[in-house]
């Protein structure tokens, strides 16, 4: 999980991390912006898959946020289940990526998890 605080910073956590699912915070504020963001994600990642949270003010925008590409929007805590476990059904079908074999020793080490 990583979280990011900028559009741009989440395009490079998206291109760092194929088949990513992002959950992005939909406001007045930055709704065009993560519009358009949201409508060329197929373009930056195929693979990748985004769902859509929002303040109760927002729900009329579910729609738009959905027809631009969110597989998911949510405008209450209460919602927040079905997001994780979308996002844990996205993320173990998504092949991982080869890695060198110094990498995976490297990780199967007890102190390379602190």
């Amino acid at each position: 999980m990583l979280e990011t605080r900028s559009l741009a910073d989440c395009t490079d956590a998206v291109r760092a991390n194929p088949g990513s699912f992002v959950l992005l915070e939909l406001t007045a504020r930055n709704a065009a912006a993560l519009l358009a963001w949201l409508a060329e994600l197929d373009r930056l990642d195929p693979k990748a898959r985004a769902a859509v949270a929002a303040d109760r003010s927002m729900r009329s925008w579910e729609w738009v946020a959905r027809e631009a590409g969110a597989v998911w929007f949510v405008t209450s805590p209460r919602e927040v289940r079905p997001v994780a476990e979308m996002a844990r059904r996205h993320l173990q079908a998504v092949p991982k990526p080869q890695r060198e074999l110094v990498e995976e020793l490297w990780d199967s080490l007890p102190w390379a998890r602190y």
